[in-house]
């Protein structure tokens, strides 16, 4: 839910230079909510806005708690089922390993992804004019676990394959190739599988399988999948420069004094932080991107208190201070977003005249 900073800043775009986000960019990738965003953005050809009121949607939908009964007019039964239900969530964080149920999620996501013949098949959405797309998702099933890219296209001719992975006969032993250029990846999966692979985060959602390979998060290896985004495009045009880059956070909380607590569980949350990290990314970025100066590169992250927010947080109240943060963000930084703004119609326009 805290994708809600970023859907914010995406209409704050769309807005200041009057064009979709499938018009103004010519590769979209994201990562858990950025690949919902990436999806309903570029291949469905929605607004921010109307993505913003689906979104809120999804999240009271999928993290709703069941709703209890007046437990002196229940019977028995209905008491028993009550008591189940207030442990059940208790007890699937426990025995599967998720907080919350992934089923309605997949029934929504069905829903938003189905096309008029019935094929969301990701290589499908080619023959439209839009965006190519790319969802990151986390491959699990492998040892060790690989960044795993959903397309929506394929590489040129001529140009090396990704990397497969092929799982021998007994179904335990992986080999993957890595003489290719690219991430391992596929265009042949649904649409709606894509999505709900890229945000199998954990102890929220359940991994994500087709029988064959299992996905978790693409946030456990590129939360920021920014620099997967330069590969992809090298790969789909090589002798073509990146015009203009732009990355657009969720919010981060202001950096501070560590609580004292139990080495152990604070080594543990060193760990989780160190990979989801979105901010050894960007200082990846500021290091390499000024060897490439024609490369405009544009970062947009609120940093605020406002922004601690549970990723399944349902009171709209805690989303109206995530809201408020970035707003203050986007007034703060108004001069920044009309220079991004400017650049992106200017790339976009040099891109329509190449046509």
């Amino acid at each position: 839910m805290k994708g809600l900073a970023t859907v914010q800043i995406l209409e704050e775009i769309e807005n200041r230079t009057g064009k979709l986000m499938h018009e103004l960019f010519d590769l979209v990738c994201g990562t858990s909510t950025g690949g919902i965003y990436a999806a309903a953005l570029s291949i469905k050809s929605m607004s921010a806005y109307r993505l913003e009121e689906i979104y809120k949607n999804f999240g009271k939908v999928v993290f709703s708690e069941p709703v209890q009964k007046d437990n002196n007019s229940a019977t028995w039964k209905e008491k028993l089922d009550q008591l189940y239900k207030s442990s059940s969530q208790s007890f699937r964080v426990v025995a599967k390993g998720s907080k919350h149920n992934p089923d309605k999620l997949e029934r929504l996501l069905k829903d938003l992804c189905v096309d008029e013949d019935g094929d969301d098949r990701l290589i499908k959405s080619a023959v439209k004019d839009i965006a190519k797309v790319c969802l990151i998702s986390t491959l699990v099933s492998v040892m060790p676990a690989q960044p795993f890219v959903f397309r929506n296209y394929q590489y040129p001719v001529g140009t090396p394959e990704a990397p497969c992975v092929t799982f021998e006969s007994s179904g335990t032993t992986a080999r993957v190739s890595h003489k290719q250029s690219g991430l391992i990846g596929s265009c042949k999966y649904q649409l709606w599988q894509a999505i709900r692979a890229s945000c199998a985060a954990p102890y929220y959602l359940d991994d994500f399988s087709d029988d064959i390979y299992r996905w978790r998060d693409g946030g456990l290896m590129a939360n920021n999948p920014t620099i997967i985004s330069m590969r992809e495009a090298q790969l789909l045009w090589p002798d073509t420069k990146i015009d203009c880059l732009v990355s657009v956070g969720s919010g981060s909380v202001p950096t501070k004094a560590r609580k004292g607590g139990w080495r152990y569980l604070d080594a543990g949350q060193v760990l989780i932080e160190s990979a989801c990290s979105v901010d050894r990314v960007e200082e990846t970025l500021n290091t390499l991107l000024p060897m490439h100066p024609k490369i405009r590169y544009f970062r947009f992250n609120p940093v605020d208190e406002r922004c601690d927010m549970k990723l399944d947080e349902t009171d709209p109240a805690v989303w109206q201070k995530l809201e408020a943060a970035t707003k203050d963000y986007i007034e703060n930084n108004s001069e920044y977003f009309n220079i991004a703004c400017e650049t992106l119609v200017q790339a976009s326009a040099n891109c329509d005249t190449e046509k």
